[in-house]
């Protein structure tokens, strides 16, 4: 990054220009660009600082400098909340509704409750916190809340009201006090905060480092270590294969930071982007990108823009997409031993029979022996009780000429995959989903 556009950057956060003198060293590692699509776009010098989006493919934003939660569906930005000082970290709740990071001038850092109708409350409010930013699910119902000047992970019962230190490490904190964000540099400390599986991620962005912090079997922090270094990240996310996707704001870029190590700069100015300062996955597998524009881009400020980048990489942390719960009658049919020949008499009537009733039939298979023998097969029958799904199946051709033999009906209750689109509860993302 140029020393013009970190006097910038110091510019656009109030800092004096000499605050920015301890520039991390960054890494981005080769250049891959993924293909992006622009979905919306702000007024230049828009500071968007978080991003969330709902299994229904709503896009929540902390438009940081207005105090202000916008919505994006279909492209169009709406204002959804206002709070009353800048916004910083947004969690999905998995009831609806968002929590949200900021502080009153002056005041004390504070975390908020906002309804799915946009109303803002006060959850708690965190005098002992340096400067409240990312949030994650440790579990269901507790967050971690990472702060960038205190070297401190807060744990957030959300019932409870109640926020106590979670992790407290070196590691979180700045390197030195010339370092400590935001009197003294533009480079916050603990920034974004993820969980995935038994870990927790972070992102100490004045580090240049991302640390993994373990999580004990009673939900305990152990001790920090550093997993990567020289990368400046801001809120970041994962996927499922445990690779790191990380804007980096003042180095104006997207990293895919893979498990083994490896990188690759997937994004840069030349695809919309605006300093990226945090990236999620959508329900479709696409990373949503938001950013400040604060940072001029070749001597000129840009608008802040939403750009989904497309990784093709495989599903995320992202929320599923919730999903009424079908019920279904499994009736299973045993092969009969001797029943070869008739198979093959009447296979043709069979397949006849399955056309004519293949709107009553939501999923029908083959279970087969490690030969390739059919031993057995399966149907999954839209009926309303088990008697009706029997009586259907018995006038298949194949049951009524002994290819296979007596039919079992069970109703089957659908919860969750593929088929199905998605899940049957109200999903609560991927860390909470992990405790399940």
């Amino acid at each position: 990054m140029s020393r013009r556009a970190l006097v910038l950057l110091a510019v656009t956060l109030g800092l004096s220009p000499a605050a920015l003198s301890a520039q991390p060293a960054h890494d981005g590692g080769g250049q891959k660009p993924a293909p992006a699509r622009l979905i919306a776009s702000w007024e230049a010098g828009t500071f968007l600082e978080s991003i969330v989006v709902a299994p229904d493919g709503t896009a929540y934003v902390a438009n940081h400098g207005a105090g202000a939660v916008d919505r994006v569906r279909e492209g169009r930005i709406e204002r959804f909340a206002k709070l009353p000082h800048d916004v910083t970290g947004l969690l999905l709740r998995p009831e609806g509704g968002l929590l949200a990071t900021g502080r009153e001038k002056g005041g004390p850092d504070k975390v908020y409750a906002i309804s799915v109708a946009g109303e803002v409350t006060v959850l708690a409010i965190v005098p002992e916190a340096g400067f409240l930013n990312g949030m994650t699910w440790l579990k269901d119902g507790v967050a971690l809340i990472a702060d960038s000047d205190a070297g401190v992970i807060w744990r957030l019962d959300v019932a409870a009201r109640g926020v106590e230190p979670w992790a407290r490490d070196a590691l979180l904190d700045h390197a030195d006090e010339a370092t400590h964000f935001p009197a003294n540099t533009g480079f916050p400390a603990a920034n974004g905060v993820k969980r995935r599986g038994n870990a927790v991620y972070v992102s100490n962005s004045g580090r240049g480092a991302i640390l993994r912090i373990p999580v004990l079997a009673d939900d305990r922090a152990g001790k920090a270590e550093v997993w990567a270094t020289h990368i400046v990240g801001d809120d970041f996310a994962v996927d499922e294969a445990g690779d790191l996707y990380v804007p980096t704001h003042p180095m104006q870029s997207v990293v895919h930071l893979r498990a083994d190590g490896t990188r690759t700069t997937i994004a840069t100015p030349a695809q919309g982007l605006t300093g990226p300062t945090a990236v999620t996955f959508a329900p479709d597998g696409g990373l949503y990108v938001v950013g400040n524009s604060g940072i001029p881009i070749g001597g000129a400020r840009l608008p802040s823009a939403l750009v989904r980048l497309d990784v093709r990489g495989p599903r995320t942390n992202a929320a599923p997409r919730q999903v009424s719960s079908p019920t279904y009658i499994l009736v299973t049919a045993p092969t009969v031993s001797d029943g070869e020949e008739r198979r093959k008499q009447h296979g043709q009537a069979y397949l006849r029979f399955l056309e004519a009733n293949v709107d009553r039939i939501a999923f029908g298979g083959q279970v087969k022996a490690d030969d390739g023998t059919v031993i057995e097969r399966v149907y999954f029958v839209q009926a309303s009780t088990p008697d009706e799904a029997r009586r259907l199946m018995e006038g298949s051709p194949y049951f009524q000429n002994r290819v296979y033999g007596p039919l079992t009906a069970r109703p089957v209750q659908g919860m969750l995959g593929t088929l199905l689109g998605g899940v049957a509860w109200s999903p609560v993302g991927t860390a909470s989903a992990e405790q399940r």
